[in-house]
């Protein structure tokens, strides 16, 4: 009896649980293979012709070689110191250096300047021009002659109306002027720099200007005029 019962607890213990489990085991179905649901797809990344076109460059910054400010060189052949009367061409023949006046312009004071190379008598065959100051004469020789003087040493210009002016390179001021009646002498004293040129044309040529303006008035005869005490004649000769 007692060999039947550990049979039976042998059974109970080691067989009943194994034929449970190889039950179960049974039931469970085996998992079938499933084939790979991932389908070859053609690659969706196709050559697509480019978007980014060439642009031409967008810099604005072109250079022109136009300059912004047009030079204009013209060279006005007026004074910037303008007397107060502009001086105007006289209708009558110019005098020579000698002085020589018309007596249809007796009455207006005048300055000289020059008119190069046109086989004249004064300079290197040049004319002495006459230009009225649009001032009259008075009975004051002297009086009339240091105006004159002064207006034409104010002219810092090389052309005055078209005319030469050599004394443009100096700086030279009046500081008396007197005229004695009883022999005809007039005596002008001046002060300053004069710059003596390259050209010994022009030496002659102010020396034209300075004493046609000078001996245009009647009455001279004589002349003495002085730069720095000096004869202005010595200062104009073009001896060496």
């Amino acid at each position: 009896m007692n060999e039947a019962k550990k049979t039976i607890v042998f059974f109970l213990l080691i067989i009943l649980p194994m034929v449970v489990i190889s039950g179960c085991a049974s039931q469970i179905p085996e998992p079938t293979p499933v084939p790979p649901t991932a389908t070859e797809v053609p690659p969706s990344n196709t050559p697509v012709p480019p978007t980014d076109t060439p642009v031409p460059p967008t810099a604005t910054a072109t250079e022109t070689s136009t300059p912004t400010a047009t030079s204009t060189s013209t060279e006005t052949p007026l004074p910037t110191n303008t007397p107060t009367s502009t001086p105007t061409y006289t209708s009558t023949p110019a005098p020579s250096s000698s002085g020589s006046v018309g007596s249809s312009v007796e009455n207006a004071i005048r300055i000289y300047f020059i008119q190069p190379k046109v086989g004249g008598t004064v300079g290197c065959g040049d004319n002495a021009i006459g230009i009225g100051i649009g001032q009259a004469r008075s009975n004051d020789i002297g009086k009339d002659a240091k105006i004159a003087l002064e207006q034409l040493l104010s002219y810092k210009s090389e052309y005055v109306n078209g005319l030469y002016n050599p004394l443009f390179r100096s700086n030279i001021k009046v500081a008396s002027v007197k005229f004695r009646r009883s022999n005809g002498l007039i005596t002008v004293n001046l002060r300053g720099t004069y710059k003596k040129p390259q050209d010994d044309c022009d030496n002659l040529r102010v020396k034209a200007q300075v004493w046609s303006t000078v001996k245009q008035f009647r009455g001279v005869k004589m002349t003495n005029i002085y730069l720095n005490d000096i004869p202005f004649g010595d200062r104009v000769s073009n001896d060496k």
